[in-house]
């Protein structure tokens, strides 16, 4: 009995000692069950949302896919018939990725018809009311995409050898509109219609849209007309001049000749866009005489030209160096084309860097940093590569007074011309030289005609300490 008592004691001591934890082991229940709590809100949420997302229909894609005997059934052949199939798998499949939200960092929303290697006849995507519900799935899922990712804007939409009649891209437009769409590119897009009938559902509701590509769809003079207008009137709508503003167009492939009214509508274009790009053109002579009297007004909107143009030739080029002598607002132009020449090259080059003396320097181009694809040479140097023009003007006259001295930093024999009361515009001139100057060495050896030597590598090497050394020089 004493040794079933004290049994009894042991294990009513034991289970006192249970119920009353210290406060240390209290606060960390109360810790772990907040925390459990805070848990189960979230998964409460998270199935909602699921919920929600099920009854709309935006959640699980439908993977619908119109066979490859029906497409034989309506006189298409076999291959077509299976590159129809794989155009609706991929296209299912991105439908998904935009859903579960597996598109990568730089992945676009790319909807495509085609397979390497195989000459498809027709070559692009057959229209079916039967692919309807497909259209109706990527336009949810770019609208589920967008409000999952309310900060960031909708990857670029390419659309690349599909038949669109006016019910399908209605469809996708009403979906890039509600996802807020920036971009979109159209490649060998096949319409009932003209494209002049086709353009206001892309460009016309979509105030978003900023970049359009137009790649292989031969635009007639009436569509360039109604693509200028569309744009124009954008542009009216906006409270101020940016607002509805294209930052880019790029048309390639798709001017087939020019004759007077075109090129005036061309231009009409480059005035409204930020941003023109004219890739692989049927263009004229002509037109780009035009183009580069045009630039000589310096047009206030251009801030960016591309022409890639095989009739590009070094007459050509020269002309539109000269105009870069009055032009201040261009900040970007890229040539690239066959009929080049060491001529066309060298006037590229002394349009933003010409060493003949101060006053040529300072009259070059400081503004527009010149690109030149591969046509003689190779591509051209790095030139106006700072957004300030102080910056690039200044790295331009020092870099010429440093490689052309013989003895000391700088050559003074340059400064015969300059009065000594403007010695200390130059002084804080010398504060505003750019760290990198390797491109501008380049283009003094190459104009020159000289190698790089020691005095090209020590005035890159100086990097942060240039403009101390400058400033040493001076005083």
């Amino acid at each position: 009995r004493l040794a079933h008592d004290k049994s009894v004691e042991m294990s009513q001591e034991g289970i006192l000692d249970i119920r009353a934890p210290s406060r240390s082991q209290s606060e960390g229940i109360d810790d772990d069950m907040d925390r459990l709590r805070l848990e189960n809100e979230r998964l409460l949420d998270e199935n909602r949302l699921l919920q929600s997302q099920l009854k709309c229909g935006v959640w699980e894609p439908m993977n619908y896919k119109v066979p490859s005997q029906y497409w034989q059934a309506h006189g298409f052949n076999r291959t077509y018939g299976s590159a129809m199939e794989d155009f609706q798998d991929r296209t299912n499949n991105l439908v998904s990725r935009l859903r579960r939200d597996e598109l990568g960092h730089d992945d676009d929303i790319i909807v495509y018809f085609g397979r390497d290697g195989v000459a498809l006849r027709p070559n692009a995507a057959a229209y079916d009311d039967l692919l309807l519900p497909l259209w109706q799935e990527l336009a949810r899922g770019m609208v589920h995409w967008s409000a999952t990712h309310p900060d960031k804007s909708l990857p670029d939409v390419v659309l690349d050898s599909i038949e669109l009649h006016p019910r399908a891209s209605r469809i996708i437009n009403r979906g890039m509109e509600k996802a807020k769409a920036t971009c979109l590119h159209l490649m060998n897009i096949q319409v009932p219609c003209t494209y002049a009938d086709f353009f206001p559902e892309q460009l016309k509701d979509n105030e978003h849209l900023t970049r359009l590509g137009l790649f292989d769809m031969p635009l007639t003079a009436g569509d360039l007309r109604c693509l200028d207008g569309l744009i124009s009137s954008r542009a009216v709508e906006g409270d101020s001049p940016n607002i509805g503003r294209l930052d880019e167009l790029v048309l390639a492939q798709s001017i087939v000749g020019c004759n007077e009214e075109e090129i005036n509508t061309l231009l009409g274009l480059a005035r409204r866009v930020s941003n023109l790009s004219l890739v692989n053109n049927s263009i004229p002579p002509r037109a780009f005489h035009r183009i580069a009297n045009f630039l000589a007004t310096n047009p206030d909107g251009l801030l960016g030209l591309i022409i890639f143009d095989d009739r590009l030739a070094a007459g050509l080029i020269k002309m539109i160096a000269r105009s870069l002598r009055t032009n201040t607002n261009l900040r970007h132009l890229h040539l690239k084309g066959r009929g080049a020449t060491k001529e066309g090259r060298e006037a590229l080059l002394r349009s933003v860097f010409d060493i003949q003396s101060l006053d040529s320097c300072h009259a070059s181009n400081h503004s527009c940093n010149v690109f030149e694809g591969k046509m003689f040479g190779g591509i051209l140097p790095e030139n106006n590569s700072s957004d300030v023009t102080k910056v690039n003007r200044a790295t331009k006259i020092f870099t010429m007074l440093v490689l052309s001295s013989k003895e000391g930093l700088f050559d003074f024999s340059k400064f015969d011309r300059v009065p000594c009361e403007l010695y200390p515009n130059l002084i804080d001139l010398a504060g505003s030289c750019a760290q990198d100057t390797s491109g501008l060495t380049d283009i003094y050896a190459e104009l020159t005609g000289k190698r790089r030597g020691p005095r090209h590598v020590m005035w890159d090497s100086l990097g942060n300490k240039r403009q101390l050394n400058c400033y040493y020089e001076m005083f």
